[in-house]
C-alpha cells in the first residue's frame, strides 16, 4: 500500500450514530466533532504527535488490536479519526504513509513531545 487514505476500508463523512457503533475496525470518520476525539483519545495509548503548519494536531495511538489516527483541526470543523487493525500494517508503516501524504501535499510539520496525563485536543 502506498497511500495512507487507502488503508481504510470504509470512509464516512459526517458519521451518524457513533454512540452505538463506536469506530469500527479499518474505518475513517471525516468531519467528526472534536469532542468525540477528546472523549476517545484518553482511552488509547499515544505513540507520536505531529503539529501541521496550519495548526492542526495529529496523534498516532494504539490499543490492544488497533492503530489509531486522530486529526484535530483547531477550528473544530475538520476533525478525523481512523482505526486500523494492527495485523494489517506495522506502526512505522502506518505513520510513514501519513508522512508521505504530508510531504506530497507540501505541508510543513513538526514532531511534538509525547503528552503526559489527560489529553484535550
Amino acid at each position: 500500500m502506498n497511500d495512507f487514505w487507502s488503508l481504510f476500508k470504509e470512509t464516512e463523512e459526517y458519521p451518524k450514530n457513533v454512540a452505538e457503533r463506536g469506530v469500527p475496525q479499518d474505518t475513517l470518520y471525516k468531519y467528526i466533532s472534536h469532542t468525540f476525539l477528546n472523549g476517545l483519545i484518553n482511552y488509547v495509548d499515544e505513540r507520536e504527535a505531529i503539529l501541521i503548519e496550519r495548526y492542526d494536531i495529529i496523534i498516532f495511538a494504539s490499543s490492544e488490536n488497533s492503530w489509531w489516527f486522530f486529526w484535530n483541526d483547531r477550528d473544530g470543523l475538520d476533525c478525523f479519526i481512523g482505526r486500523i487493525d494492527k495485523t494489517r500494517i506495522s506502526f512505522d508503516e502506518f505513520k510513514e504513509l501519513f508522512i508521505k501524504f504530508l510531504d506530497k501535499e507540501n505541508y510543513r510539520y513538526f514532531k511534538l513531545p509525547k503528552g503526559g496525563g489527560w489529553i484535550t485536543l
